[in-house]
């Protein structure tokens, strides 16, 4: 299947909901399949997908392959997303606002630590409900409406964004700062190594949200982060090249 095609990346979505709502791990499917992890992870992605595992992936979420599709095929659901993206992607402090939600952020943590008016905070919050984003419980608490694993359309506005904005804004000059914990490591991995490497930092991701110090846990000198996790082809040539120079400071990417 065609990963790039927007009727992929909606059957995907429709997928990963299903999976989500019955509770149903990665690790669980790979059982029931008889894969590894990471197989089902790039499956998951659209890569290497063919229409026969994707109904196997169904069966073993519980939904049925003819209503998913439909439900993926729907005009007005894709129109919906691809409006949803374009208007965040459109709006920076409705965006910062969207994923400091999607994090657990609350009203009061967005009024104290980004110093947004109450008025203002108000209206963000409300145009983030009415584009099916965000839910306002009886209590007042705000419930994103969006998996906080998420993936947005590779080359879509919101990936866009994030890429030009705040992707460089999270790594400033991350390394040579106090108070950034980092770890590196080469590693000989093939593509499926990379994929494994990727699952495990979506579990973690999710193992930190739920751990102490984290925005929800009662903490006097808790403080936003950025956690940033990447694994790619390590640049050979120019790290030949780098040695041979004999200069003190890497090619910079």
């Amino acid at each position: 299947m065609n990963g790039n095609s927007p009727t992929v990346t909606m059957i995907l979505g429709e997928l990963k909901c299903a999976r989500k709502q019955a509770g149903i791990s990665i690790d669980r499917i790979a059982k029931d399949m008889g894969v590894s992890e990471p197989t089902v992870s790039r499956w998951l992605r659209g890569q290497a997908l063919t229409i026969n595992i994707l109904d196997q992936l169904c069966g073993c979420i519980g939904i049925d392959l003819k209503t998913l599709i439909e439900q993926a095929s729907d005009p007005g659901t894709e129109r919906l997303l691809l409006r949803q993206e374009r208007i965040l992607a459109g709006d920076r402090r409705l965006s910062l606002l969207f994923f400091l939600i999607l994090n657990g952020a609350q009203r009061d943590t967005l009024e104290r630590d980004f110093k947004i008016e109450t008025e203002r905070c108000d209206d963000l919050i409300d145009r983030l409900v009415r584009l099916g984003l965000v839910a306002k419980t009886n209590g007042g608490r705000l419930r994103p409406l969006v998996s906080r694993s998420v993936r947005w359309q590779a080359g879509g506005p919101l990936a866009m964004a994030f890429e030009r904005t705040v992707l460089p804004m999270m790594l400033g000059q991350a390394f040579g700062n106090t108070g950034t914990h980092y770890v590196s490591q080469f590693a000989l991995l093939d593509e499926e190594g990379r994929e494994y490497v990727l699952s495990r930092f979506e579990a973690l991701c999710e193992e930190v949200l739920r751990g102490p110090g984290y925005v929800g846990h009662p903490s006097s000198d808790r403080e936003w982060s950025s956690l940033f996790m990447m694994t790619r082809p390590l640049a050979i040539t120019e790290m030949r090249s780098w040695m041979e120079t004999g200069e003190n400071e890497p090619p910079q990417r």
